[in-house]
């Protein structure tokens, strides 16, 4: 059976939020305005609201956190301390825009696009995940 399996270099520099934003800056993709908070005093500090505050590793439901004020976000960086939230990279913290959420993934091969799909988060879930999505179709697709 054929896979998709891309080099270790290239997992590593989407693997966790961190890196997939330094990716994506190094890159020039546009993002919501970002900065990677390498401890709690950081999280503390944050003064633009709302915010997401991602950890490296998870989802929407769980890994996400919105914040909308600086009594949540000293009160997160706080939790995050004591679970051990903060590691070696820190945690991603972007702020909230206004506007649909389109979540998309691809499939390159050497650099040439060979797949992708993306759908529209239709109804927030738990935790900011999508309970409900759509597919459109594509411009002069059937």
């Amino acid at each position: 059976m054929a896979t998709v399996v891309p080099d270790f270099a290239a997992l590593a520099a989407v693997q966790d939020k961190v890196a997939a934003h330094r990716t994506l800056d190094r890159v020039g993709l546009p993002q919501p305005p970002t900065t990677v908070v390498p401890e709690a005093d950081g999280l503390r500090a944050w003064e633009v609201f709302p915010a997401y505050v991602k950890l490296p590793i998870g989802t929407a439901s769980r890994g996400v956190v919105r914040v909308e004020d600086g009594h949540q976000a000293r009160r997160l960086a706080d939790e995050l301390t004591a679970d051990g939230g903060f590691g070696p990279g820190g945690v991603v913290v972007q702020v909230a825009l206004d506007g649909p959420l389109v979540m998309g993934q691809s499939v390159f091969d050497r650099g040439r696009l060979v797949a992708s799909h993306a759908n529209l988060r239709v109804r927030e879930g738990a935790g900011g995940g999508a309970s409900h999505k759509a597919v459109g179709r594509p411009a002069g697709g059937p």
